[in-house]
C-alpha cells in the first residue's frame, strides 16, 4: 500500500498517522502540534507527577527526546518529525 492509499484509508480518524506519514521521505513538514509545545506539556506532566510523588518515567523519556529534538532544530516542526530525528541520530 502506498502513502496515498494509507492516507485515504485513515480518513479523518488518524491525524497523528497522517502527520507521521507526511514526514516520510525526508520532508518533515510543519503541522499542528509543534515539538516545543509537546516538550512543554510533557515537562508540566513530569512536574505534576513529582508534586504528588509519582515518577512518570515514560513522560520523562519522551520529554528528554523532544527537548533534544527541539534543540537540534526541530522545535517548530510537528512532533512526529521526531521519527526522522531519531533515524538520523541512531
Amino acid at each position: 500500500m502506498n502513502r496515498n492509499a494509507v492516507l485515504a484509508s485513515v480518513g479523518g480518524r488518524a491525524t497523528a498517522s497522517r502527520s507521521w506519514l507526511s514526514t516520510r521521505g525526508g520532508n518533515a513538514l510543519p503541522r499542528s502540534v509543534k515539538t516545543w509545545l509537546l516538550a512543554k506539556d510533557l515537562s508540566l506532566a513530569v512536574e505534576a507527577g513529582r508534586e504528588v510523588g509519582a515518577r512518570l518515567e515514560t513522560a520523562e523519556t519522551a520529554y528528554a527526546l523532544m527537548t533534544r529534538h527541539a534543540e537540534a532544530g526541530g522545535a517548530d516542526l510537528d512532533a512526529t518529525s521526531l521519527v526522522l530525528h531519531l533515524s538520523r541520530n541512531a
